[in-house]
């Protein structure tokens, strides 16, 4: 005899319901509570703004050759402003002249947006807690075999540490030997 017993549907239906209703107004909570005072705070250089933050935890895929959804290769500075608001840090290269504009999104991750007169390249540097992945599935964190797995073996000539596929758009850099960087550039055609 087994010790399988068969519910009656009356008793799954209610527990399912029952679930579903808890997870509902978990959900409602979250979306309705206001967020804490620090992350309303522009005060410090460090902080986003508070409509940048959710933005983000909308759009966590970066797309090889593009970048994100609102901000993408190609853009001028004022359409990056204008979506993202002023960065928490500003250069320009000496020699390059280029611009980088840089946000921090959390303790481990900070994003470079980069170019002369419009977007040229986005670097996103991160840590194994970046929410932030391609649109293939390439996460922080990886070891190189596995970006290998996604994109193909890198061309000829790629230096240690970094996997390039110029004509994808996307490039990885490894430090200890798992992913901390991906960098986005309008993919080359040779």
């Amino acid at each position: 005899m087994s010790n399988f017993r068969v519910r009656p549907a009356w008793r799954v239906h209610r527990r399912l319901r029952a679930s579903a209703v808890g997870l509902a107004a978990v959900v409602f909570a979250l979306t309705t509570a206001s967020p804490p005072a620090s992350a309303q705070t522009s005060d410090s250089p460090s902080t986003l703004p508070l409509e940048f933050i959710r933005y983000l935890e909308r759009d966590l895929f970066i797309a090889p050759g593009i970048g994100f959804k609102r901000v993408k290769i190609g853009d001028s500075f004022d359409e990056v402003l204008s979506s993202w608001g002023q960065p928490q840090a500003a250069k320009t290269a000496l020699l390059s002249r280029k611009k980088q504009w840089y946000y921090k999104v959390d303790d481990t991750t900070v994003i470079m947006v980069e170019g002369k007169k419009t977007v040229e390249a986005i670097t996103v540097s991160g840590g194994v807690t970046t929410p932030f992945e391609t649109t293939e599935g390439a996460r922080y964190g990886m070891a190189p075999y596995q970006i290998v797995t996604i994109y193909g073996a890198g061309p000829e000539g790629d230096l240690p540490g970094k996997l390039d596929y110029p004509r994808r758009g996307i490039a990885f850099d490894f430090q200890s030997g798992a992913v901390r960087t991906i960098t986005v550039s309008a993919p080359r055609k040779d």
